[in-house]
């Protein structure tokens, strides 16, 4: 079992796959103007979304398309005719491409670079150089290769010589409360929860990531070369960890949320601050749900796919031209 109920479990993996293996980004490959909804650049220096920013001129982004694709796969009111070409082109899609859309956006949501400053291109073209994880000299590498693919190999690998799989591992850092928390808040506010989101994303572009490279205080003008002191490094390895779990349990609780809402299951009704006492019963939420939802990777393959996919940042997938 994982934090998604034993009765909701067939429902979600539903949502993604059509009895076949889910291949991710086939999507794009089927659908062209789908590349167009992997970032959101902002503003440089603003560190805060403006959800107004960095959307082509057909509209498509990435909280855009996030918010549209969900209601869309959700059913929601207002979702149901086209209007705009966002709208317009996610009416192509089947079920079962929204669902897999929805997971690949709100992974991608969690990934600082997707909301990078927009001189700065995902920091493909700013060179960093940091401390080989073996040891030795040092290595030199694009800041977004460094992010993406090679602090997620080191967790793996650090998860590895602790004797444990990666998911074992990051199961230690997750509060028991977060999964519910993070349900009951996304299930009174929806799509309000994806700009929080995109805004933490962005607030940790700006602040952990590029104002940490700035050589002087007065200055805003980011180095075309960095080396990336140890304290740093360890700091954003961090990042990553934090931003890696708070994906995976996003992701499992907006599709227990569709499958909620496709079943025409209402919304408890009270107070909007603190979840009310739920499930008492024998579908109570367990005290060792992290233990759950991180070790069967069978069904976070597909319902919490952060956990094997998110877990390497994409290391697989193409350089971010793939979406340009």
């Amino acid at each position: 079992t994982t934090v998604v109920p034993a009765r909701n479990q067939e429902k979600v993996l539903a949502l993604v796959s059509a009895g076949t293996p889910v291949r991710f980004h086939e999507v794009e490959t089927r659908h062209k103007w789908a590349t167009h909804l992997h970032e959101h650049f902002q503003p440089d220096w603003q560190c805060k979304f403006d959800r107004t920013k960095g959307c082509d001129s057909d509209g498509h982004c990435l909280a855009d398309g996030l918010e549209q694709s969900y209601r869309r796969l959700a059913r929601e009111p207002g979702a149901t005719e086209p209007q705009g070409l966002l709208q317009a082109s996610l009416a192509e899609l089947s079920q079962t491409d929204l669902g897999v859309l929805v997971v690949e956006l709100l992974s991608e949501l969690h990934e600082p670079l997707r909301f990078a400053f927009e001189s700065q291109i995902m920091g493909t073209e700013l060179i960093v150089s940091v401390d080989a994880a073996e040891g030795g000299s040092k290595r030199d590498l694009p800041l977004y290769d460094l992010l993406e693919v090679e602090l997620p190999a080191r967790l793996k690998a650090e998860a590895e010589q602790s004797g444990k799989s990666l998911a074992a591992y990051l199961k230690e850092t997750i509060p028991p409360t977060l999964y519910r928390d993070e349900k009951h808040r996304f299930r009174l506010e929806h799509e309000d929860k994806f700009v929080q989101w995109a805004d933490e994303s962005t607030k940790a572009a700006c602040n952990d990531i590029f104002h940490s490279m700035l050589t002087t205080s007065e200055s805003r003008e980011l180095p075309t070369r960095f080396d990336v002191p140890a304290g740093l490094l360890s700091n954003w390895q961090e990042m990553v960890k934090r931003q890696l779990v708070h994906a995976a349990v996003r992701v499992a609780a907006v599709l227990e949320e569709v499958v909620r809402i496709q079943s025409g299951v209402p919304t408890y009704q009270g107070a909007k601050t603190e979840p009310p006492v739920i499930h008492r019963g024998r579908h109570h939420v367990r005290e060792d749900w992290a233990s759950q939802l991180l070790t069967n990777l069978g069904i976070a393959a597909v319902a919490v796919p952060s956990l094997i996919g998110f877990v390497k940042w994409h290391e697989d997938r193409n350089k971010p031209g793939k979406f340009v």
